[in-house]
């Protein structure tokens, strides 16, 4: 068997396949909506000043919900472009990046920033956010194997 050349960085490793390449461009398109989602959210819909428990949702935990997809989205779009073997591709994967993570933004960023305030029910809505990264990833990932296939 013969060596592997290095890339344009120097280091030795797989080629990047064309399942690699949606994953990514999966990671960036959700990434984009959520951003989408959060300007609809933050200067349409709250100015609207929704009353009742839809407009709790949307005054309060929405962004919250939107944020936690993304971060979801973020974090594989950086391990789809660095390491793209590594990805989180389970719904437990994302559960356990995003509640050490909540509990930081809740818990210590308030301590650590003054106009910040403790919500624990933001934890609950970062958690719905990367399940539904999770739901959208395994809704997706037949199909990027058969666009990778089709190539």
């Amino acid at each position: 068997m013969g060596r592997r050349a290095p890339d344009a960085h120097g280091r030795l490793g797989r080629q990047r396949s064309s399942r690699d390449w949606a994953a990514a461009r999966l990671d960036a398109l959700v990434l984009a909506a959520c951003f989408a989602l959060f300007l609809l959210v933050a200067y349409a819909l709250k100015p609207l000043g929704i009353p009742g428990a839809l407009g709790g949702l949307v005054n309060g935990h929405l962004i919250d919900i939107v944020g936690g997809c993304a971060f979801c989205a973020y974090v594989n779009l950086l391990f789809d472009l660095v390491h793209p073997a590594t990805r989180l591709r389970r719904w437990w994967q994302c559960v356990v990046l995003i509640v050490p993570c909540g509990l930081f933004w809740e818990y210590v960023a308030p301590v650590l920033v003054r106009p910040s305030v403790s919500d624990s029910l933001d934890l609950v809505s970062y958690v719905v956010g990367a399940l539904a990264y999770a739901a959208v990833d395994a809704m997706a990932r037949p199909r990027l194997g058969a666009q990778a296939a089709d190539r």
